[in-house]
């Protein structure tokens, strides 16, 4: 069966995001480790962490996908910033060691005061600090439109990221179709020769996850920008087909502000697709 979920927010806890997704026929979510724009971290509730424990393992669910707040910049040649983010991702990681076997995702940063290939070298050095052999969280690298000075845009360059990392088999890409979008890669007039190439230049079976929104803005113009689900450029029957090309990977439905309602319909057209 084909793992696919929805970005939740966590308020109620992780049975409130199993609830929900069960309500949407999902069998995973995503969900923010902490504020996204800052970097305070929710408390878990260890009673509601050991009943979702048992609510996965008896109703299949997961991989479930932690995100890393946006502000963690492991590349951006500014110290403090890039203390944060190795700290943000050593207390993440550990945290999620508590579930296992979960994936965790995060924007690789962006070359404000270096060139690309140093700020690359940076995020590798931050990640090859704070994994480690015994963990069973997979980290994964979300590929970015090219806003400003973002880096892991190119599939060059995502590959030298992935690379760059000495515990090859802990790390991995999220595939964001938005960021693919934004960066100028086709995915609705050559979906086959987008990822033949990803597959040439870092392999397929480097992505473990895979954001499906709809962007609001043109190809190629860099933005991260979220439409509804069906109301953007790419539009349904496009995430469909990107679904159904990839639909061994854990799927993640996005919409501009996690609105569960809105993630019923492009759920239900999803499971009719996949079966």
């Amino acid at each position: 069966m084909t793992t696919i979920g929805c970005h939740l927010s966590d308020r109620n806890g992780f049975m409130g995001m199993a609830y929900e997704s069960t309500g949407l026929q999902a069998n995973t979510f995503q969900f923010f480790t902490r504020n996204p724009r800052g970097g305070r971290a929710r408390t878990w509730d260890q009673a509601d962490l050991e009943k979702f424990k048992a609510y996965a393992q008896e109703n299949a669910m997961g991989p479930i996908v932690a995100y890393a707040p946006y502000t963690a910049d492991p590349a951006s040649g500014e110290l403090p910033k890039e203390d944060f983010a190795r700290l943000v991702y050593s207390e993440d990681l550990a945290r999620l060691e508590e579930l296992g076997h979960q994936l965790y995702a995060a924007h690789p940063g962006s070359a404000i005061h270096e060139d690309r290939d140093v700020a690359i070298a940076h995020t590798c050095a931050a990640l090859n600090e704070v994994l480690t052999r015994s963990q069973t969280t997979t980290f994964l690298i979300v590929n970015m439109p090219g806003a400003g000075n973002e880096i892991g845009v190119t599939f060059d360059e995502l590959a030298r990221l992935l690379d760059g990392v000495s515990l090859a088999d802990h790390v991995g890409l999220c595939l964001d179709v938005v960021g693919l979008w934004g960066a100028g890669y086709d995915v609705v007039g050559d979906l086959g020769g987008v990822l033949d190439e990803l597959d040439r230049k870092v392999g397929l079976d480097r992505v473990k996850a895979v954001h499906l929104a709809d962007p609001r803005y043109d190809l190629g113009t860099h933005h991260m920008n979220h439409e509804p689900l069906g109301e953007g450029k790419i539009g349904l029957a496009g995430l469909l087909e990107i679904a159904k090309r990839l639909s061994d990977k854990v799927l993640i439905l996005e919409t501009p502000h996690d609105d569960v309602g809105a993630y019923g319909e492009a759920m239900q057209a999803l499971r009719a697709a996949l079966g």
